[in-house]
C-alpha cells in the first residue's frame, strides 16, 4: 500500500501542479485543488500506470492518497481492453457515432453538428510550417481521415491512409464572413473528409485559421488535443527549419500500433453485452422509473419535425464557487448543475428533475489522447422534495452525479432504446461544464504568433434548452442555447437573468432557506 500511496501522490503532483512535499497521504483531493477534470486525468493515469479499471467516481469516493491506495490494493478485474486491429476493412461505428450518423441521414443539410474552431493569428506566421503541422495532426488521428458508409450490415466507418496534406489559403478582408460561409456548407460523411481546414489571409501579419470538423469525429476534449498537438508540431517545424529533411521525414506521434477510434468502437460493441449490459441497463431503468415528462413551458408550439435552428444568450456568473466546493466536497460541475436543477424545478413545477449532463466518455486511458467522438450524456435525476437549503440540494446532486459517473458506460442512444424512450430524451434540458484548464494551457502557443479563439455564432440547437458553463476559476461564462422554434429571445434573456440571480444567492448563502432564494 505504501508504494501505491507514492504512485497516487506522484500522479496528483503532475495533474494538480503541486510539489510532492505539498501533498500528504491524508490530504483531501479537493483541498489540494482537485476538480472534475483533474479526477478524470487522475483516473486515466492510474489506469495507464497500474493497468486497473479506475473511474472518476472512484476518485471521489476515495479522496485521500491513503484511501485511494488501499482501494487500489484490491482492484476489480478491468476485463478486456481496446487493442489495435489490423489495418483496412470496414468497422462498426461506436454507439455515439451511430446516433449522430442517423441524425445526419434524417437531416443531411443540417448544420447542428458542424463544429467550427476558429483562431485569429497575429504575427509573422510561417504558413508552410502550419500546413505541415496540420498534416501531422491529421496523419496521427484516424478519426480525421474517416468516412461513413451504409452497407447491408449497417453503417460502417472506413479509414483512409495518410496522404499529402494541403492547407487552402484564401485572401480576404472579411475573414469572419468567410468562416460563416464555410460553416454553412454541410459535410458529406460518405465522401469525406470529415474536416475542412482553411487559412484566411488578411495581411502578412494577420490570419484566421478555421478548423471545421463534423462532431461525429471530434468532441470538446478533442479540441484541446488538437490545439496542443498543432502547436507542438509547429514549434518542432520552426526549430528544425522549414527545409529540414529530418523534420519532413519524422514519423508522427502514434501510428498503427496505437489504439484508434475504430478500435474503441469494436471494443465498445463487444464490452456492452451480456451481464455488463444488463447491469448497466438495470441501474438506469431503476433510476429513471416513474420520471415525469421534463418538458419546459415554451413560447411557441412544438413543430412536427425538429429544425435544429437555435440561438445563444451569453451572460456572466460572477459568484466564486470555490469556497463552497471546498466546504462541501463538491466540484464546480456539481454546484452549477445543482443550481440549474433547482431553477428547472421552479419553472416546470416538478420537484423531481431529470437533466442531461455531458461527460467526456473517456473513462479508459487508451483514448485519453485521441481525437474522436467519445462524449456521452448521462441523465441526472434529483428529487428536491424536502430540501430546505441549497446545501441539501447540492449534496443530493453530488450523490446522483457520482452514481451517473459509475454507470456512464451505457451510451445515451442505447439507454433510450433499451428503456423504451424511442427518439425521446429522458431529460428536458442539457447541462455542460467546460473547464478553461482543458481548453487552454500556458505551454500551448505558436512561437512569435498570438492566437485568439474566435466565437462563431452557430445558429443551431440540438436540444430545447441547453446551459453551457465555462469555469474560469473565480467566475464563469454561461451560454443558454435554445431552440428558436420554441423560445423567443426576450424569454431566454429573462430566464438567464433569473438563473444568474439564483446562482449568486445560493453560492453566497448556501444555507439560506430555499423559500428565501430568488
Amino acid at each position: 500500500v505504501a508504494e501505491l500511496v507514492g504512485v497516487v501522490i506522484d500522479i496528483w503532483t503532475r495533474v494538480l501542479g503541486l510539489e510532492a512535499d505539498e501533498i500528504d497521504q491524508h490530504d483531501d483531493f479537493f483541498s489540494c485543488g482537485g476538480h472534475s477534470l483533474a479526477a478524470v486525468q487522475v483516473a486515466m493515469e492510474l489506469q495507464a500506470r497500474l493497468g486497473v479499471e479506475v473511474s472518476i467516481s472512484d476518485i471521489f469516493h476515495h479522496l485521500t492518497p491513503a484511501e485511494l491506495a488501499r482501494w487500489l490494493s484490491t482492484p476489480a478485474d478491468s476485463g478486456p481492453r481496446p487493442t489495435p486491429r489490423e489495418p483496412g476493412g470496414d468497422y462498426p461505428l461506436s454507439y455515439a457515432q451511430e446516433s449522430l450518423w442517423i441524425l445526419h441521414q434524417l437531416a443531411p443539410e443540417s448544420l447542428a453538428y458542424n463544429a467550427p474552431h476558429a483562431f485569429r493569428l497575429r504575427g509573422p506566421l510561417d504558413v508552410a510550417a502550419l500546413e505541415w503541422a496540420l498534416g501531422q495532426v491529421v496523419a496521427g488521428h484516424e478519426a480525421l481521415r474517416t468516412t461513413f458508409a451504409m452497407t447491408r450490415q449497417g453503417p460502417v466507418q472506413r479509414v483512409a491512409e495518410p496522404g499529402p496534406f494541403v492547407l487552402p489559403v484564401v485572401e480576404t478582408a472579411d475573414p469572419l464572413e468567410r468562416v460563416m460561409e464555410e460553416y454553412r456548407r454541410p459535410f458529406d460523411l460518405s465522401a469525406g473528409p470529415p474536416v475542412r481546414p482553411i487559412l484566411y489571409r488578411v495581411s502578412p501579419v494577420e490570419h484566421v485559421l478555421l478548423f471545421l470538423v463534423h462532431h461525429i469525429v471530434f468532441d470538446g476534449w478533442s479540441a484541446a488535443i488538437f490545439w496542443r498537438e498543432l502547436c507542438g508540431h509547429y514549434r518542432a517545424r520552426i526549430e528544425e527549419g522549414s527545409a529540414s529533411d529530418a523534420a519532413r521525414g519524422r514519423q508522427v506521434e502514434g501510428g498503427p500500433e496505437r489504439v484508434q477510434c475504430v478500435d474503441y468502437a469494436r471494443w465498445e460493441r463487444a464490452a456492452l453485452s451480456g451481464e455488463r449490459l444488463e447491469r448497466l441497463t438495470a441501474y438506469w431503468r431503476e433510476r429513471l422509473a416513474g420520471a415525469a415528462d421534463q418538458a419546459l413551458p415554451t413560447d411557441l408550439p412544438r413543430p412536427r419535425r425538429p429544425r435544429f435552428e437555435g440561438a445563444q444568450h451569453v451572460f456572466d456568473l460572477s459568484a466564486d464557487v470555490r469556497d463552497l466546493c471546498l466546504a462541501t466536497g463538491t466540484t464546480p460541475h456539481m454546484v452549477y448543475l445543482a443550481a440549474f436543477q433547482l431553477w428547472l424545478a421552479r419553472h416546470t413545477g416538478l420537484p423531481d428533475v431529470v437533466t442531461g449532463s455531458v461527460v467526456s466518455g473517456r473513462a479508459r486511458a487508451e483514448v485519453a489522447e485521441l481525437i474522436g467522438h467519445f462524449v456521452n450524456t448521462v441523465a441526472v435525476r434529483t428529487d428536491l422534495s424536502g430540501a430546505k437549503t441549497f446545501t441539501d440540494v447540492l449534496l443530493r446532486v453530488r450523490g446522483n452525479l457520482l452514481g451517473a459517473y459509475e454507470h456512464q458506460e451505457l451510451p445515451l442512444s442505447l439507454l433510450t432504446s433499451r428503456l423504451g424512450f424511442g427518439r425521446r430524451q429522458p431529460f428536458g434540458a442539457l447541462f455542460t461544464l467546460h473547464d478553461q484548464r482543458l481548453l487552454e494551457s500556458a505551454d500551448d502557443g505558436l512561437p512569435g504568433v498570438s492566437a485568439e479563439r474566435l466565437a462563431v455564432p452557430l445558429g443551431t440547437a440540438q436540444f430545447d434548452l441547453a446551459l453551457e458553463v465555462t469555469d474560469l476559476g473565480g467566475h464563469a461564462r454561461a451560454v443558454l442555447e435554445y431552440d428558436t422554434a420554441l423560445f423567443r429571445p426576450e424569454t431566454v434573456a429573462t430566464l438567464a437573468a433569473e438563473l444568474r440571480r439564483l446562482v449568486t444567492e445560493v453560492v453566497t448563502c448556501p444555507d439560506l432557506p430555499l423559500t428565501a432564494a430568488p
